[in-house]
């Protein structure tokens, strides 16, 4: 109802702009808060029925929107060209701030549902943003929404400009809802006070806001300055970041942050990661091709998460061939056994997807040697985020599982589409069977390899996967393991193709989500 009167005072000619200003102002005392809070509790949900979400998406973006096109509106209405020196600066710099309030409000319910920020939205914005610096508006400080909410810092068009582009920087990343909720909440409260600059300083600036551009900022690499570029100093930014994420590590949250805004420590530590990696100057690696990648069309299934890859590839070996039955001999050593797996394992000649059709299927569209791009439907967005772990059983003879790691999550034209960027780990992982073992029963042949006391699976051990040298991928055959049953320096007995050893485990050379990687280590305990 409140999205149809927005719509009709848009639609109205014939009203005053002080009329448009006083419809306003009862909608949003009505209407603000509860749209606050429903945007938090849909944030911190967890899954939630198709329809519902998709329901509740669409009613809070038009809400946002038509709020948006009406201040809009209102602005076009107080400012003719050319500008007219004697109206109200007062009212105008307000409806600017509550202007770009409301983009930061409607950009993340786009950003929810992984879905670009609308069309012209950040021509619009910077269209604000000449109007406010041509009156000298753009460091005063104002406080959007100001009789609504009385309790919210104070700021800048500058600086509120600054936060929404800052926030597009973050389009791609494919955070979790809760994860965008916390960090429009770290920029209102970090970056309420700072200006853009006209000048160029390359110690200083990281990020470029081009005004002519319908686009958010940019990360400074190679481009060309011109009249319509700003430029973002956000070193205090990144400096909050970097103390929040050494508090959260002692389970603590900085003071000037509210608990209730955050979620809990749990979910901030996880913003904090993320946004110091996209937001640092040190930390930012940017995702390259490291080979161009060649068109093609497959199908794949997908695992993710350790312990289903692990069955995944368990199930394959399995289903597909005898391996592990027949590559045994006596006058082999172990890892001459292990590594036999890969040049057995191209004998089959089974497709994997009439093995587990129950599977989420891919449809690989590019590969090449360390890297493969998929797409898959937006569904797949309740788990998808950038260091998940995934198995792709390959429609193609001979079928393969391939391991990779997901680099980039990003929408498509086609809405309802995501492009997955995947960087190839292993083509011809193992499934291994291993148990932590107690250092006194490698002394005492008697105890019979006893379990370590306190491991997850004490008697049965646990899955985990054997990744051998790969010309291109691996340089050191590597284990891969769930994250909760490492222990470094300890003893493990580790069977692979029925051949068993007992190995130390090293140092992690990797770990994310709830794996861990380590070398494999070829010299054997006892």
């Amino acid at each position: 109802m409140t999205t149809k009167h927005l719509a009709l005072i848009l639609n109205n000619d014939a009203l005053t702009v002080k009329k448009r200003i006083d419809y306003l102002s009862v909608i949003d005392d009505h209407t603000l808060p509860r749209a606050e809070k429903l945007t938090y509790q849909f944030a911190k949900s967890g899954n939630l029925r198709a329809d519902l979400e998709l329901s509740m998406t669409n009613a809070a973006f038009n809400y946002y929107r038509q709020s948006y096109l009406n201040y809009l509106r209102l602005i076009e209405l107080l400012t003719p060209a050319p500008l007219d020196s004697n109206i109200d600066h007062n009212a105008l710099l307000i409806l600017i701030a509550n202007v770009v309030s409301i983009s930061i409000n409607m950009l993340k319910w786009r950003y929810f549902d992984h879905v670009p920020a609308p069309a012209n939205m950040w021509l619009q914005l910077f269209k604000l943003y000449e109007i406010a610096d041509k009156k000298n508006m753009l460091n005063i400080p104002i406080q959007a929404f100001g009789t609504v909410f009385e309790n919210a810092p104070s700021s800048t068009i500058s600086a509120y400009i600054m936060q929404v582009s800052i926030l597009g920087t973050l389009e791609n990343t494919n955070m979790q809802r809760m994860h965008f909720q916390t960090a429009v909440y770290l920029l209102n409260t970090w970056l309420n006070n700072v200006e853009m600059a006209t000048k160029f300083d390359e110690s200083a600036h990281l990020f470029v806001i081009d005004l002519k551009k319908d686009a958010s900022a940019k990360r400074i690499r190679h481009f060309t300055t011109t009249s319509s570029c700003r430029y973002c100093h956000i070193d205090a930014l990144e400096s909050k970041l970097t103390n929040a994420l050494q508090l959260t590590g002692q389970g603590k949250i900085p003071e000037d942050l509210a608990l209730t805004e955050v979620g809990d420590v749990k979910n901030l530590r996880e913003t904090l990661q993320i946004l110091s990696s996209e937001w640092s100057k040190s930390h930012y690696v940017r995702q390259r091709r490291k080979e161009e990648r060649q068109g093609i069309e497959k199908t794949a299934a997908i695992a993710y998460g350790i312990l289903d890859i692990c069955n995944q590839v368990e199930h394959y070996l399995k289903k597909t061939s005898n391996v592990g039955l027949n590559i045994l001999s006596n006058r082999k050593s172990f890892d001459e056994k292990l590594s036999s797996h890969t040049s057995i394992r191209r004998e089959s000649s089974i497709n994997i997807l009439q093995i587990e059709p129950q599977r989420e299927a891919w449809t690989i569209s590019d590969e090449s040697p360390r890297g493969l791009g998929a797409t898959t439907s937006k569904e797949s967005k309740t788990w998808l985020k950038t260091g998940r772990l995934v198995g792709l059983a390959m429609d193609e003879r001979p079928p393969r599982v391939v391991l990779a790691l997901v680099r980039a999550v990003m929408p498509m034209r086609d809405l309802d589409k995501l492009h997955v960027g995947l960087e190839v780990i292993a083509r011809f992982a193992n499934w291994a069977h291993m148990r932590a073992i107690e250092p006194q029963a490698i002394i005492e042949p008697t105890n019979k390899f006893a379990p370590l006391a306190g491991s997850n699976s004490i008697s049965m051990g646990f899955n985990a996967l054997y990744c051998p040298i790969e010309a291109g991928l691996s340089e050191e055959s590597t284990l891969i393991l769930p994250k909760v049953e490492y222990r470094q320096n300890e003893i493990y007995e580790i069977t692979v193709n029925r051949s068993t050893k007992l190995i130390k485990l090293g140092s992690p050379v990797d770990a994310k989500d709830d794996w861990v990687k380590v070398v494999f280590p070829h010299v054997a305990v006892g």
